[in-house]
C-alpha cells in the first residue's frame, strides 16, 4: 500500500504539518471557527492530466504545472479546524490516475479535482483522467465519500457523477465548502453539494462568495514546490490571486466557478507574497487573476511597495488592452512584471462585438504600443471559431497578430463550454459531454487547419525565430521543442 507521507515517488512529499507562520500569521487561520468536534480524514486530490499535452477529441491542450491554489486555502482551513488532511497533486507528482487508489486507502472523505483554478475559465475537455482517477480510488477505498470539485461539476453536476462514480459534486468555489463538508454530521446538507438519489439530482444552492480576506494562507507543505514552473519566468515558482472572478461578460468565458467579481485588500495580497518568498523560497509569481489591472489602485499600491521595499521577485499577470496605459506598465516594470498575456481573440471587431468583449481594434493597438514602449514581455491569445465567423474574419485575426506583434501569440478554436452564452447559442458542435469545438466534423477539421496555418505564419517568420534565440528564454524555447515534437509524434504524452 502506497501512502502520501511515504511516498515512492523520488520527491516524496513531507511529513504532515501546518504551513509556517511569520509577521503575516494574522491571516493563517482564515476564520474563527473552532475545532470541528467531528475528525474525519480527508484528502484533497489535484488530477493528473498527460503532459505536455493533452489530448482533447481532434486536438491538444497545453498542461501546466501549477499549484492547486484553491486546493492549498482549503487544506489551511481543515487544518486550522482540527481535521487530519493531506493534499496530492497528482498533476506535479506524475502519478497516474489508475494510481492514485494507492494513496487513498486510509482517508474518510476525498475531494478530487478536475480543474484546478487557473483552469477554471477554460477546463481540460478530456474527462478520463478524472474517471479514471475516481475509479480507482472507488476500488481502493469502497467506504469513503468521493467528491468531485471544479468547472466540470459545476455546470454539468448529474452527467459528471453518473460518468465518474463520484458520491456528490461541489458547485462552485471549494474554499468555504470543504471543510464545511467536514464539519458537518450530514454532508449532503452543505450549500453547494449536489448529488443524485433514486435518478434525480438534488442541489443545495450556495448563494455567497469565498470572502478573499479571509482565506488563510495557502498550505504548500504538501506540494512539490521544486516541481512546480512556469515557461515564461522558470523554476522557484507559484501561482497566487490579487482579486477574482471579472467585472466584464464575454460570451465564451466559463465563469460558474468564481463567484462575483471581488479583490483582496493589499495587506492580505502582500502578506502572501511575503509568506511564500520567505516559507517556499519562491521567486517568480503569476497572478492568475482574470483581469489583473482592472483595479489600478491595488496594482499601483503593490507596485510601489515592491519597488520603494526592492523585492526582489519576478513576476506575470493577464489583463486587457484597455486597462493599460505605458505609466501604469512602467510602474509594473520596475516592480518585477516581466509578462503581461492578453486576450485579444479576435482581429474582426464584427466579432469582437458578438463576443461582447466592449473593446475595439484601436484600444489592442494602443495597449500593445504601450506595453513595448514600456519594455515589457507580452502574451496574445486568439481564437478561431466563433458562429458567424467567415474566412475573412479569421484573416483578419492573423493579420492583427502580425501587426501586433507580442512575443509570443497563441491560437486556439472556441470551445462552446456549457454554462455560456456562446454554448447557449450555437446549435452544432463535437459530440461530448463537453464539446471541444463549434460546427460540423468537416468545420471543425478546416478550423484546426487554419489555426495550425496562423502559428506557422506567426512564428516562422525570420525576425521571429531569431527573436527567439536572442531572447536566451531557454526554458520557453525547450518548452515548445517539446510540444512540437509531441505534435510530430516524436514524443508522447507522459
Amino acid at each position: 500500500m502506497a501512502s502520501i507521507a511515504n511516498n515512492p515517488i523520488n520527491e516524496t512529499l513531507p511529513s504532515q504539518k501546518s504551513a509556517k507562520t511569520g509577521d503575516y500569521s494574522i491571516y493563517q487561520r482564515g476564520d474563527s471557527k473552532p475545532e470541528s468536534p467531528i475528525c474525519y480524514k480527508v484528502l484533497l486530490i489535484n488530477v493528473c492530466y498527460p503532459y505536455p499535452v493533452v489530448t482533447e477529441g481532434a486536438f491538444a491542450g497545453i498542461n501546466k504545472i501549477w499549484q492547486p491554489l484553491e486546493l492549498a486555502y482549503a487544506l489551511a482551513k481543515l487544518k486550522g479546524r482540527g481535521h487530519d488532511a493531506r493534499l496530492l497533486d497528482s498533476n506535479a507528482l506524475r502519478v497516474k490516475p489508475e494510481k492514485t487508489g494507492e494513496y487513498a486507502e486510509e482517508y474518510d472523505l476525498i475531494f478530487v479535482s478536475s480543474t484546478s483554478y487557473d483552469r477554471w475559465e477554460c477546463p481540460h475537455l478530456n474527462l478520463k483522467p478524472t474517471v479514471e482517477t475516481i475509479k480507482s480510488i472507488k476500488k481502493a477505498n469502497k467506504n469513503a465519500v468521493v467528491i468531485i470539485v471544479g468547472s466540470h461539476g459545476s455546470v454539468r453536476p448529474k452527467e459528471m457523477i453518473d460518468e465518474t462514480g463520484a458520491d456528490a459534486v461541489l458547485v462552485g468555489e471549494p474554499e468555504d465548502a470543504i471543510p464545511e463538508i467536514a464539519d458537518s454530521k450530514d454532508w449532503k446538507k452543505t450549500p453547494g453539494i449536489a448529488y443524485v438519489e433514486e435518478g434525480k439530482l438534488s442541489c443545495n444552492e450556495r448563494t455567497t462568495s469565498v470572502g478573499l480576506d479571509s482565506l488563510p494562507l495557502p498550505d504548500f507543505s504538501d506540494l512539490p514546490m521544486k516541481r512546480y514552473f512556469m515557461d515564461l519566468l522558470g523554476g522557484d515558482f507559484a501561482v497566487l490571486e490579487a482579486s477574482r472572478s471579472c467585472p466584464f461578460n464575454c460570451n465564451y468565458c466559463l465563469k460558474k466557478m468564481f463567484g462575483t467579481y471581488r479583490r483582496k485588500s493589499f495587506k492580505k495580497l502582500k502578506s502572501e507574497i511575503e509568506y511564500v518568498m520567505k516559507e517556499y523560497k519562491v521567486k517568480k509569481i503569476n497572478f492568475v487573476d482574470l483581469e489583473f489591472t482592472v483595479n489600478r489602485k491595488l496594482v499601483e499600491e503593490l507596485c510601489d511597495w515592491m519597488i520603494k521595499d526592492r523585492i526582489n521577485l519576478k513576476w506575470s499577470c493577464q489583463t486587457r488592452l484597455d486597462s493599460v496605459d505605458e505609466k501604469l506598465l512602467r510602474k509594473m516594470k520596475d516592480a518585477g512584471c516581466r509578462y503581461v498575456m492578453y486576450g485579444v481573440e479576435s482581429g474582426s471587431q464584427k466579432i469582437i462585438d458578438y463576443i461582447g468583449k466592449n473593446i475595439t481594434l484601436e484600444d489592442f493597438r494602443k495597449g500593445m504600443t504601450a506595453t513595448k514602449e514600456a519594455g515589457l514581455g507580452s502574451v496574445c491569445f486568439f481564437m478561431f471559431g466563433f458562429p458567424g465567423e467567415t474566412d475573412e474574419d479569421r484573416e483578419k485575426t492573423v493579420e492583427l497578430a502580425l501587426e501586433l506583434d507580442p512575443d509570443y501569440a497563441s491560437f486556439f478554436l472556441v470551445r462552446p463550454y456549457p454554462g455560456t452564452r456562446c454554448f447557449d447559442e450555437v446549435t452544432s458542435y463535437s459530440p461530448g459531454l463537453f464539446p471541444h469545438a463549434i460546427g460540423s466534423d468537416e468545420e471543425i477539421l478546416k478550423l484546426k487547419r487554419y489555426c495550425d496555418r496562423a502559428f506557422s505564419r506567426y512564428y516562422y517568420r525570420p525576425k521571429t525565430i531569431l527573436r527567439r534565440l536572442l531572447s536566451g528564454e531557454l526554458g520557453v524555447i525547450g518548452f515548445q521543442i517539446k510540444v512540437f515534437l509531441y505534435k510530430v509524434g516524436v514524443l508522447h504524452e507522459d
